[in-house]
């Protein structure tokens, strides 16, 4: 059943990708991969002091081992890079809009250069105020 519950976090770490560097996933699916093997290996101890509970302990010891360099290290030493990664969907939908709103601000420049014209009679307004005729 764990087992079953780790392949499941393994199809889910799948789905997600990527959110991750490529580095930190094989990391992680390493980790999820001895888990697995440490679980099955204690199923199979009879002896406490047997093979296969050594080799549990051991694949255990592995699979921390790769968190650790997957989550810990990763984020303590090169966290600028996983920030980097997180902000540039952002910056690019930032750009995008910020080209729709340029475009736009032209276009209600345009617009202001042009006088007010009745839809009636067809007069002009000038900046006073007054109407005149075409």
């Amino acid at each position: 059943m764990i087992c079953g519950i780790f392949v499941a976090a393994g199809v889910r770490l799948y789905t997600i990708r990527e959110i991750f560097e490529p580095k930190v996933l094989g990391l992680l699916w390493a980790a999820l991969a001895a888990t697995v093997m440490a679980e099955l290996a204690f199923t199979l101890y009879v002896n406490l002091y047997g093979l296969s509970n050594m080799m549990g302990h051991l694949f255990k010891f592995v699979s921390f081992w790769f968190i650790f360099e997957a989550l810990v290290r990763t984020t303590i030493q090169e966290p600028f890079a996983v920030l980097s990664r997180q902000m540039k969907p952002n910056e690019q939908q930032l750009s995008e809009k910020k080209d729709t709103l340029e475009t736009a601000l032209k276009e209600i420049r345009t617009l202001r250069g042009l006088p007010p014209i009745c839809s009636y009679c067809k007069r002009i307004r000038d900046d006073h105020g007054t109407w005149h005729d075409l």
